[in-house]
């Protein structure tokens, strides 16, 4: 409660100092009823005294980056977190299914598309020549396949190989080092690639005459998977592959590990050389580990801009799973929950997104 006091008043600039302390007095009294009177429901989700805070929730995605929120998860509700764990008992390395397998030539790499039915070009299997793999230039559809190889090459060496990607991965990394050419820059949109972008970029780069082979990796989300099948070949560029990731395979860390594998894999890096393996192995052991040392199973619950929330089968409920906490959206994916059940469950940990551009009190539903 914010108090004004006005000094001059209708007894003249020198109030008489009696006054004044009967008045302040009057006023202290005064606010600390107020507060002692203000409904519950004005304090809103205040009421309960839960932990509060905010995380990326745009890298909550089939990514290595969503090790950072998981990671900024632990500080908010447990402290900071010990340092790495370098050193990963072989109990606790997570196995994964592999997308690649050896060939006499090369590797075979599984592409999945989450188009049903399935476009009438779409190849499940990409075969790829030693070669090939030596001489590979990535043309990037998702930022969260960038992510993979970032993680594997690091932020500077990495677009010697991701030559070329569409507006996520520009949205994302703006500094990159990626070759404009001519009067673009990005390759535009991912859901439905611009083929025209795409022939302009290669004949551009030369890629029929220098030598590279070129890869397009992107989500299987591709709507025009067939017109840009089609417009490679029928513009001469038929040894472009495209390799699809189905994004709503990932229901686990394991499947993350799948993809960094994969996109390792035809850069011509194994596993056990993979830099983004081990590191997400380590961070996500040093944090498991870390949470075995506390007390868990509190209750959360994370609020995205549009009120709503993740529940099971997302990569929230992983993170969650991980911290030793208890969601209180039992629906199933991404779904709004009412008030009044949030305030029945009270979560004992809140989460909102930093992109969310409410004010704080608006989140947590503070009516005065």
């Amino acid at each position: 409660m914010e108090v004004t006091l006005i000094t001059n008043s209708f007894y003249g600039d020198k109030m008489n100092p009696k006054f004044i302390a009967i008045g302040v007095a009057a006023i202290i009294v005064a606010a600390g009823a107020a507060v002692l009177l203000m409904p519950k429901e004005s304090k809103g989700w205040y009421s309960w005294d839960p932990t509060v805070g905010e995380v990326d929730y745009t890298m909550i995605s089939a990514t290595p980056k969503i090790m950072d929120v998981l990671e900024d998860m632990y500080s908010i509700v447990y402290g900071e977190l010990p340092s790495r764990e370098t050193e990963v008992p072989a109990s606790q390395l997570l196995e994964y299914e592999s997308l690649v397998t050896d060939t006499a030539t090369g590797i075979d790499v599984q592409s999945r598309s989450s188009i049903l039915p399935l476009p009438s070009t779409f190849e499940d299997t990409v075969s790829l020549t030693d070669s090939e793999i030596q001489n590979m230039k990535i043309i990037s559809y998702s930022s969260g396949l960038t992510d993979c190889f970032v993680s594997m090459l690091g932020e500077e060496q990495v677009w010697d190989t991701v030559v070329a990607a569409g507006n996520s991965t520009w949205t994302n990394y703006p500094d990159n080092d990626m070759e404009k050419w001519g009067e673009n820059s990005s390759l535009g949109p991912e859901y439905t690639i611009s083929t025209e972008y795409l022939l302009s970029y290669l004949d551009y780069a030369g890629a029929k005459t220098n030598g590279y082979h070129y890869c397009v990796v992107a989500w299987g989300y591709i709507k025009n998977y067939d017109d840009l099948h089609n417009s490679l070949a029928g513009a001469g560029f038929k040894d472009v592959d495209i390799i699809c990731i189905d994004y709503y395979e990932v229901d686990d860390f394991n499947y993350l590990l799948s993809i960094i594998d994969a996109m390792g894999r035809i850069i011509g890096i194994d596993p056990e050389d993979n830099e983004g393996i081990s590191d997400f192995q380590e961070r996500l052991y040093t944090v498991k580990k870390a949470v075995s040392g506390k007390e868990t199973g509190r209750t959360v619950y994370l609020e995205n801009p549009s009120k709503k929330s993740p529940g099971k089968g997302t990569l929230t409920e992983l993170c969650f799973d991980a911290l030793g906490l208890v969601n209180i959206n039992t629906e199933d994916g991404l779904v709004m929950l009412n008030d009044e059940s949030i305030v029945s469950d009270k979560p004992s940990v809140i989460f909102f997104s930093e992109g969310d551009t409410r004010t704080m009190d608006q989140k947590m539903r503070v009516t005065m």
